[in-house]
């Protein structure tokens, strides 16, 4: 690492602080413009009234041969599908939505009863949404999916993939992509704040003591409870109806506060109860004090990982149903100051995207990715001023890079919510480690992805569709413990669907074949009634 890149690190850094200040701003602007009725009329939404309450029930079945259900069924769906062999769940939920003017009320409440995962009953969503205008407060627990990814057809986002259960937060959004005023609409903002409480103690409690079986010492020192999350995403746009539309910005995840049991590798149990000051840190990415782990008084309050997003649309054919539009975009995942440098060489997440808005089509969307997290900014955690003593004052100047070890912490488990991950479930999640491991075991990755969809009728039916899900990687371990041989997973999914009126279906067939997921084959089935009472 040169001195560049030392004065590279704490540049980026800040700048990412000026982003987050600037969307306050931005905000404040918004207000102003408002308040003087001189806001742009495309930011708010049409004055009417209304409400309506909608319902809808649901039953899936996976049933096959294999350890677990096959790889494409349960990824990037919320968790609503275990990862169990041989599950099947039943859904419902109801959903209510009331406006006047600009403002707007909406509430959910999503049940699930499945036959064959760690929690038989459970809330899936439960949360209420109040907006005025371009902005949304919200509480509960919600589904989200990447802002910049098709979740449908991509592999998933690094930072949230919409892979886990949603995890019962406090949120400030913008629903979708809004003008800066004075820009006439060459500028668009999107912003998602959240904090939230990881409710898996109990879960992991029950992995830790299959884990701690007939071990001692440093594997007893990763079980962490009561652990808060923070998570944020803030992107901008250029001009959405022009032929060339550019995205930039970066999500960004953390993990804070938590009690740390059975810590014989530390020496003692530690508890660190955040203080209101202790969520800004998070936020802000700022330095920890005596409230914090050692780790985190020597560099930073909780733990940190986030993405740096591009993306470069083009489109024609207009904005109508004509449209068609090709992509291409980058996610580069870091840990730390090295990874955000771009020191952790081709890592990210690469992929070019062709979507056609045109219905009773052939081919509606393709999805063509490769992931890279093998160099994770070389192998060993060091900074130069670590041998000054030996050396003397010039052998170096900068700061910690190296084995960046994604998703995983010193402190806390792995970056998953009931073994699922939240990123990229590309990255096997420690729900599939049969020994009870809470980290993640196969971060260093190279994958092929491949998602395509469309249509199968032009007449008659009124919807039914295909999707083809496949991929292909390798896995060589973490930096820290490499695997003693690669690894492999090859994945596909072959899906059916179709929409009668308020009915909708699907069956689908999906296999895994390699010794990092095992040799799994699933047959899937789901029916839904969508209806509505007012």
């Amino acid at each position: 690492m040169n001195k560049f890149n030392h004065l590279l690190y704490p540049i980026l850094r800040h700048s990412m602080r000026c982003m987050l200040v600037l969307c306050l701003a931005l905000s404040l602007g918004f207000l102003t413009n408002i308040a003087l009725g001189q806001a742009v009329s495309s930011v708010l939404l049409p004055f009417h009234e209304g409400n309506n309450l909608t319902y809808s029930l649901t039953t899936e079945t996976a049933v096959g041969s294999g350890d677990y259900t096959a790889y494409y069924l349960t990824a990037n769906r919320h968790g609503i599908l275990s990862t169990d062999a041989n599950t099947s769940y039943l859904r419902a939920a109801m959903n209510y939505n009331f406006r006047r003017g600009r403002w707007s009320v909406d509430a959910c409440l999503d049940a699930q009863v499945q036959t064959n995962a760690y929690s038989k009953y459970f809330i899936q969503q439960a949360y209420a949404d109040l907006t005025w205008s371009w902005i949304t407060l919200g509480v509960g627990s919600r589904e989200f999916s990447p802002v910049l990814r098709d979740i449908r057809l991509s592999s998933g986002s690094t930072i949230w993939s919409g892979n886990c259960r949603p995890i019962p937060s406090v949120y400030l959004i913008t629903p979708d992509f809004v003008t800066i005023p004075g820009t006439k609409k060459w500028l668009q903002v999107y912003f998602e704040g959240s904090f939230g409480k990881l409710l898996d103690d109990d879960y992991k409690r029950d992995r830790y003591a299959i884990y701690r079986v007939g071990k001692s010492g440093q594997a007893e020192s990763f079980l962490t409870t009561d652990v808060w999350f923070h998570q944020k995403k803030l992107h901008l746009r250029t001009n959405p109806d022009k032929p060339f539309v550019f995205y930039v910005g970066f999500d960004h995840a953390a993990y804070f506060g938590g009690e740390s049991y059975n810590s014989e590798f530390r020496g003692e149990t530690t508890s660190f109860s955040p203080r209101l000051k202790d969520f800004f840190k998070a936020f802000f990415i700022s330095g920890g004090d005596s409230n914090s782990p050692t780790g985190d008084q020597a560099f930073f309050y909780g733990s940190h990982l986030g993405a740096e997003c591009f993306r470069l649309d083009y489109q024609w054919g207009g904005t109508d149903s004509k449209q068609q539009r090709v992509g291409i975009y980058l996610e580069n995942l870091f840990e730390d100051g090295s990874s955000i440098a771009k020191l952790n060489g081709w890592d990210g997440l690469w992929g070019l995207e062709y979507h056609n808005s045109q219905h009773e089509t052939w081919i509606q969307g393709i999805v063509i990715e490769y992931l890279q997290t093998t160099n994770q900014s070389g192998p060993i955690h060091w900074d130069r001023e670590d041998w000054s003593d030996s050396f003397g004052p010039d052998f170096g100047e900068g700061r910690a890079t190296g084995a960046d070890d994604y998703y995983n912490n010193y402190y806390y488990a792995g970056h998953c919510y009931y073994g699922l991950g939240l990123g990229t479930p590309m990255i096997k999640s420690p729900v599939y480690n049969a020994d009870g491991y809470l980290r993640f075991t196969d971060n260093r990755i190279r994958a092929w992805h491949l998602g395509i969809e469309g249509s199968l009728t032009k007449a008659g039916l009124s919807n039914m569709g295909y999707r083809i899900l496949s991929s292909y990687r390798r896995s060589w371990g973490t930096s820290y413990v490499p695997s003693s041989s690669i690894r492999d997973a090859f994945c596909t999914m072959i899906e059916l669907n179709a929409g009668f009126g308020h009915w909708s279906g699907k069956i689908a067939y999906a296999m895994d074949h390699g010794d990092l997921l095992g040799n799994n084959h699933s047959f899937n089935f789901s029916i839904s009634y969508h209806g509505k009472i007012l």
